[in-house]
């Protein structure tokens, strides 16, 4: 790809896997990027990972199955996702929506900011969970320096109409 587009093996892979384009003259770009089309190119995510560290993966997490399940009912919800996705749509990261279970939350957590499966977490939760969670999950991710970030919604418990689990 290097030779086609007439640069350095080290300018494709800053255009092509680490995104600095702005560091290059526009038609240097044009070039590289055309002959990755050209050939066919595809990046390689594992590879990207192992040399930049960075999954490009964010979770999206609640921690009930209600909230990415039934949320999508929700206008309130369904209002957070949209914005979730408009403010990551170009970005070069991916999403990935996953709800954690009372046994199994605190093992998956852990893999995924030991190993950095991905590169933070948003969390939505119900407010009546956000004292468990601060106790618990966000304490765990603070001693790993895993980045995160959290939501609630109220919980008014009683109310028929409202999505909270566990009344």
């Amino acid at each position: 790809m290097a030779r086609k587009a007439r640069v350095s093996y080290n300018t494709v892979s800053e255009i092509i896997n680490l995104g600095r384009e702005a560091k290059f003259a526009w038609q240097t770009v044009k070039r590289v990027k055309e002959a990755a089309e050209e050939l066919g190119y595809s990046t390689n995510y594992f590879a990207r990972f192992l040399k930049t560290g960075r999954t490009y993966l964010i979770g999206v997490s609640g921690l009930s199955p209600v909230i990415l399940t039934r949320g999508f009912k929700n206008p309130y919800l369904t209002d957070v996702y949209q914005g979730i996705g408009e403010f990551f749509v170009n970005t070069e990261y991916k999403l990935i929506f996953h709800h954690y279970t009372i046994t199994r939350q605190l093992g998956e957590l852990y893999e995924l900011a030991r190993h950095r499966l991905v590169d933070g977490i948003i969390f939505i939760l119900f407010s009546h969970k956000i004292n468990s969670f601060l106790r618990y999950q966000a304490r765990f991710l603070k001693e790993k320096n895993f980045p995160f970030i959290f939501t609630s919604i109220l919980c008014i418990l009683g109310n028929r109409s409202d999505p909270c689990p566990g009344k």
